[in-house]
């Protein structure tokens, strides 16, 4: 399933425009005799990395180094832990924070904590590199997932619990940009059996430079009731919800804050979306889950993350309200309004 590439060149004008490149920082975006350079540094990337020359034994893929790939449908032998896929799944990132999704069936999306803006993933998980779950110079894996999924994975809401996307024929991932301002990839989940039917969803992931965002595009082959979204329930965590009231289509948020990192310290997680396609707001026992009703078989929202140990960190609720009511601003009155 295919959707509309983001425009390279608009989009670095946008960021220039809104001061997230800055002009001729020591050879970054400047000016030139013929106008404003477009060059940048790598600020965003994604990748899916695999093992390749061992083979599988026991449900584990023993010997082989990691190689990245431009795509990969997902072999049945592949579970978790089986040091087949590099940290598990794609990963995608932007100056500012990086997530990965678990490419298997519990479909969980987790965070790395970034203390640079300096890209990490291509040393994350690699042989002989220090677990990413313990803290490193450049951060570490913030989250802990359990059976939730996650920090805005999605699934579907059967009325008491959010059901993962666990039960399909094939799923596979492609990678679509990887920066240096733009990082996107797409997730294909064929044969999805749920809410008593079978359909295939496609989930485009995207980043982009000088965002901690992330927009997931979802689109459904038939009729579903809703898209379930969700942020995992830490005991001790505020549920948080608000937005702006401007327009039918204006984007109102929910967000978990509280000292729930696996660095003991403060993390904040948000989804966004269309305040006219929620249906309802309710929690099961692992997930605040936010519902929403797919209009001609897509949804569109947002998720992302704020760590305390990031470089000018959000360390207390006052300063995450406030980052939350940024972003909602930014996608109901964007730029070109």
């Amino acid at each position: 399933m295919i959707f509309q590439t983001i425009n390279r060149t608009v989009l670095v004008l946008g960021l220039i425009a809104a001061g997230s490149i800055q002009a001729d920082p020591a050879g970054q975006t400047g000016a030139t005799a013929n106008g404003p350079a477009l060059s940048v540094g790598q600020r965003a990337q994604a990748e899916i990395s695999i093992r390749e020359g061992g083979h599988w034994a026991d449900g584990k893929y023993v010997g082989g180094t990691y190689r990245n790939v431009d795509a990969l449908v997902v072999p049945p032998e592949h579970g978790p832990g089986s040091g087949y896929i590099r940290y598990e799944g794609p990963g995608i990132e932007s100056d500012l924070v990086g997530y990965r999704v678990y490419l298997d069936h519990r479909n969980g999306f987790d965070i790395f904590g970034k203390k640079t803006p300096e890209m990490v993933l291509q040393h994350v998980g690699q042989d002989g590199a220090p677990s990413y779950h313990e803290p490193a110079d450049w951060g570490m894996d913030v989250l802990k997932v359990g059976d939730s999924v996650g920090m805005g994975g999605f699934g579907f809401w059967d009325g008491q619990q959010l059901l993962r996307v666990e039960d399909v024929n094939q799923r596979s991932v492609r990678i679509l940009d990887s920066g240096p301002v733009v990082a996107q990839f797409e997730l294909d989940y064929e044969g999805w059996k749920v809410g008593g039917t079978e359909i295939d969803l496609a989930a485009r992931l995207a980043m982009q430079a000088g965002s901690r965002l992330v927009n997931a595009r979802l689109s459904l082959s038939g009729a579903l009731d809703n898209i379930a979204v969700g942020i995992v329930k830490h005991p001790g965590t505020t549920l948080l919800q608000g937005g702006l009231e401007v327009s039918g289509e204006d984007w109102g948020w929910v967000a978990s804050w509280g000292r729930q990192s696996l660095a003991d310290d403060h993390l904040g997680m948000m989804v966004l979306f269309r305040k006219q396609d929620l249906l309802e707001q309710v929690e099961d026992e692992h997930n605040y889950v936010t519902v929403l009703r797919p209009r001609d078989g897509r949804i569109e929202y947002y998720f992302g993350a704020a760590w305390e140990q990031e470089p000018n960190g959000v360390a207390d609720e006052e300063s995450f309200r406030a980052l939350l009511s940024r972003q909602a601003e930014w996608l109901t009155q964007p730029l070109d309004q």
